[in-house]
């Protein structure tokens, strides 16, 4: 891919990446279960370290064109909000599991943790990842413990709606989301949304790359 790629240096630079990925799912397929929920462990707390970085550092959010594009999106410590919130995705459903295991120091920090990782998934205003976590949050369900405290958490937030509704109704932070949410289903191609364009200029690229394509991260090259 590096030799014949446009920039060769992002080429090598996604097979160390992906090669760390690796090296990772080696050592869990290997490891016993003290080992994965090591790991387990630390991917959790890197989505709270992140989720913090993303809430501390995100500010003056507004939206564009009608929530198809948006300003002030989290990025914490990636170039890109959606590379943010992937990770943060990715970490959301241990962490959630892990604050049900261990000890109670343990449960309390990763409750903590899940905490500034969903905020992380809502400052960064990216709709695949805001609904990856309630697909996440959805096939946790199944799981009798998560159900309990779920059910709990949603008696309490029906109290709070119901005691608080213009708490809700005034909220800019929801009302952002929901915007911008609410945009899923605008398919049509606008100045501030090129994805059409660009997926049919795919189809022409690689018809005339259709073996070798044009190197990993160099789509846009």
């Amino acid at each position: 891919g590096a030799a014949f790629a446009t920039d060769a240096g992002l080429v090598l630079k996604i097979f160390a990446t992906w090669s760390a990925f690796g090296i990772v799912s080696l050592f869990v397929a290997m490891g016993d279960r003290r080992e994965v929920e090591r790991v387990l462990v630390c991917l959790a707390l890197a989505g709270g370290a992140l989720g913090a970085i993303a809430a501390f550092t995100s500010g003056g959010q507004e939206l564009v064109a009608g929530g198809q594009a948006a300003t002030g999106r989290a990025e914490g410590s990636f170039v890109h909000p959606a590379v943010l919130s992937s990770l943060l995705v990715l970490a959301l459903p241990p962490t959630f599991i892990l604050m049900f295991r261990g000890p109670l120091p343990l449960r309390a920090l990763m409750a903590v943790a899940a905490g500034l990782n969903v905020a992380g998934v809502a400052l960064s205003l990216t709709r695949g990842s805001i609904l990856g976590v309630m697909a996440a949050l959805l096939v946790l369900l199944l799981w009798a413990p998560f159900r309990r405290v779920a059910a709990a958490l949603l008696a309490g937030f029906v109290l709070f709606v119901a005691f608080n509704p213009a708490a809700l109704s005034s909220s800019r932070e929801l009302d952002v989301i929901g915007t911008r949410l609410s945009t899923i289903t605008q398919t049509g191609p606008t100045k501030d949304n090129q994805r059409v364009r660009i997926w049919d200029g795919a189809l022409a690229m690689t018809a005339d790359q259709p073996f070798l394509g044009v190197g990993a991260g160099n789509f846009r090259e």
